[in-house]
């Protein structure tokens, strides 16, 4: 995947533009340096994960690219209590399939509390149904449309897919807090 492939997952689901916006899990930057493409100015990115290193690469990526954007980085764990502004918007990508089902729900329980009323939280996974090596704990479009519906989300859709060359696709979805 590039950086447009990137943008074009996400785009359809960003509907705060300028906004307050998160990457929980952004790990090298590539949704982050995304969603500095979107956001119009104004528009504030906070940038959240657990690994420093990836956060010092990123700061230098969007620098390099973006240097106009206003993006606050933060090393935290996105599962835990985090200390941010209330959200227009959040991305979260390739970081849910990390935690089983059980946890996963009161992780997207407690993010959903840092989305304003109307904001948006968009998820980039696989679309999977059974564990790999690198996805233990998959969540296929139709168990995301089911979790997203019982945690109370509205306006439920896919937004975006990337088919990978080596099979597969990846998808990226968004629900409407209220």
């Amino acid at each position: 995947m590039d950086h447009n492939d990137h943008i074009n997952l996400i785009k359809g689901g960003i509907r705060q533009n300028p906004g307050i916006w998160a990457d929980f899990g952004s790990g090298r930057g590539a949704f982050t340096l995304a969603l500095a493409a979107i956001l119009k100015e104004g528009s504030v990115i906070h940038s959240v994960d657990k690994d420093g290193g990836a956060l010092r690469n990123q700061q230098r990526a969007m620098k390099a690219q973006f240097s106009k954007q206003t993006v606050h980085y933060h090393q935290a764990d996105f599962s835990e209590k985090l200390d941010l502004p209330l959200l227009d918007g959040l991305v979260i990508a390739n970081a849910l399939h990390f935690y089983r089902p059980a946890h996963r729900e009161n992780i997207l329980k407690q993010i959903i509390t840092m989305i304003k009323f109307g904001g948006t939280l968009i998820i980039v996974e696989y679309d999977l149904e059974h564990a790999l090596s690198y996805v233990p704990h998959p969540i296929s479009y139709a168990q995301w449309e089911m979790t997203a519906q019982k945690l109370g989300l509205s306006d439920v859709q896919k937004i975006g897919l990337y088919r990978r060359s080596s099979g597969g696709t990846i998808y990226a979805a968004m629900g409407v807090v209220l």
